[in-house]
C-alpha cells in the first residue's frame, strides 16, 4: 500500500532552486519536465517501487536514491515518507548531512 509523501521545507526550497536554475539555463518547459520526473520518483518511493540506500549515520534511517543529476534524501515513517531534501550530485553531500540531519531537522506534522 502506498504511503503519503510530504515535502520538508528544505526539499521545497531545493525544488524551487532547481526550477529557477533550469528555467534560466534552459526553458520553463524543461524545468517542468524535470520536476515532473522527480515527482514521479517521489511517487515511486511512496509505493516502495524504487531501490534506495541508507546513508550511514548511527541513529538514522535516512534513505536516498538518485534521479538524473540529483540525490533525493528521505525518511520512511510508519504512515508516510518525508522527502528531506534534493541535492545536486556535485554538492558536498557529507557536509549537508552533518549540518542538517545530525542536528535533527524539524519534521512536518
Amino acid at each position: 500500500m502506498a504511503k503519503k509523501y510530504v515535502l520538508h521545507k528544505e526539499a521545497v526550497s531545493r525544488l524551487e532552486e532547481i526550477k529557477s536554475w533550469t528555467t534560466e539555463q534552459w526553458t520553463s518547459k524543461q524545468a517542468k519536465s524535470y520536476l515532473s520526473g522527480m515527482k514521479g520518483v517521489f511517487e515511486k518511493i511512496s509505493k516502495d517501487k524504487i531501490r534506495s540506500k541508507i546513508w550511514p549515520l548511527e541513529n538514522s534511517d535516512v534513505h536516498y536514491c538518485k534521479y538524473k543529476k540529483h540525490f533525493i534524501f528521505f525518511l520512511v515513517e510508519k504512515n508516510r515518507i518525508v522527502i528531506l531534501t534534493v541535492l545536486h550530485v556535485g554538492m558536498d553531500i557529507s557536509s549537508w548531512i552533518n549540518e542538517a540531519l545530525v542536528k535533527n531537522l524539524k519534521l512536518p506534522d
